[in-house]
């Protein structure tokens, strides 16, 4: 990262306005059709999204991001600058994703504006260190996933009816309970975790949340070995609706 010779005021500023970012909701979904023909779907905050955020905090503290394309060494290039009122600067650069070189033929007009979108929103994302509520590719989605995980899990899972719950249905009612709390439910325990307040987003304390309430019906040691007996006990105690 490239910076101005001076950043005390740029930090200053920077400090105040992250003190007060709000945690950008992901509201967008977007679907992906996997190489072997399944498909799974994710959420994000748009580009969009994300600048109305935080754009009150960055005024009020005199800072603005400015982003622009380049090309270095034959490839092009996303640069992200955050400014402060006072003339301090600091930069990043990273490539745009998805796009390997300048020539025209290497990529469609819109699989290079995808891909500056895309890069566009991780870079302003990071040189601000904005959070957004919960993130397939770290900790919560692993938390709630298991094996279950789109970036995980290797083949498609079993197809299964569903009840109004979002569980599989099990084939024998005498161990119903003890079937594996479906994937889709577990990931929405974790994100109500995730919005308490204060927000319960490590790993250690998401798992003593929910064996402190499991008490006598636990405990686990990953929320991925939830039982469907033990997930309805989370989401009635916790009135997730």
């Amino acid at each position: 990262m490239k910076t101005s010779p001076e950043l005390a005021d740029l930090a200053a500023a920077l400090a105040e306005a992250q003190f007060a970012f709000p945690v950008v909701p992901k509201n967008r979904t977007a679907e992906i059709e996997t190489r072997t023909g399944g498909k799974y779907a994710y959420l994000y905050a748009d580009l969009g999204d994300v600048i109305l955020a935080v754009k009150p905090m960055l005024h009020a503290n005199g800072l603005s991001v400015v982003q622009g394309i380049g090309i270095r060494k034959g490839i092009d290039v996303i640069s992200t600058r955050l400014l402060h009122k006072s003339g301090q600067w600091m930069q990043s650069t990273m490539r745009v994703p998805g796009v390997k070189t300048t020539e025209a033929q290497s990529a469609t007009p819109q699989a290079f504006g995808s891909g500056l979108t895309y890069g566009r929103r991780y870079a302003y994302s990071a040189i601000l260190n904005i959070v957004t509520d919960t993130d397939d590719d770290g900790t919560l989605a692993q938390l709630a996933w298991g094996e279950d995980s789109p970036r995980t899990k290797k083949r498609a899972a079993p197809k299964a009816s569903t009840s109004t719950r979002g569980r599989a249905a099990p084939q024998d009612p005498a161990t119903a309970g003890k079937q594996p709390m479906d994937s889709k439910l577990r990931n929405k325990l974790i994100g109500h975790l995730a919005h308490l307040t204060p927000p319960i987003r490590e790993a250690a304390a998401v798992l003593a949340k929910i064996n402190a309430v499991l008490g006598p019906d636990g405990p686990v040691d990953a929320p991925a070995k939830l039982t469907v007996e033990q997930g309805d006990k989370l989401i009635k105690t916790l009135g997730i609706k």
